[in-house]
């Protein structure tokens, strides 16, 4: 229709559709992949900034946490020290009672031992003694 009737859109002045060329659409494209690009390089360091604030923010918690932790594990193990000494304590005062408690008992041991000795040499004494008196009264009788 080039030389023949105007359509609405040619009478009010718009101006008619063109065909991009394809040099034109390889621009366009260019342009929207460069603009997606930075629109994902925007996105990723804003991510990476949030990361950032996310791990300053919870390295402080992170810190107190550990502190904490660590200050109930010394005290945990400061409250085992204390605990084992008292009882190292209490089996050492027990070992030293038993072990004088059997120094009696040797003692005593010794004592029963010299004296059944003793004994044991007083009656051997006597009974050779009767004996020697039954032979005598065996031969008085005799």
């Amino acid at each position: 229709m080039r030389g023949g009737k105007r359509t609405r859109s040619q009478k009010r002045g718009d101006k008619p559709e063109r065909q991009n060329s394809p040099e034109m659409e390889d621009a366009q494209s260019f342009v929207s992949s460069v603009s997606s690009q930075q629109d994902s390089a925007d996105t990723m360091r804003s991510v990476l900034q949030e990361i950032r604030d996310f791990r300053a923010e919870h390295k402080v918690d992170l810190n107190k946490l550990k502190e904490e932790i660590k200050g109930d594990m010394i005290s945990e193990l400061e409250d085992m020290k204390q605990e084992m000494y008292q009882k190292l304590s209490a089996n050492s005062a027990l070992t030293q009672a038993h072990e004088t408690r059997l120094e009696e008992a040797e003692k005593q041991i010794d004592e029963v031992e010299t004296v059944n000795m003793a004994m044991s040499d007083a009656l051997i004494k006597s009974m050779k003694q009767q004996r020697a008196m039954q032979g005598k009264l065996v031969d008085l009788e005799g």
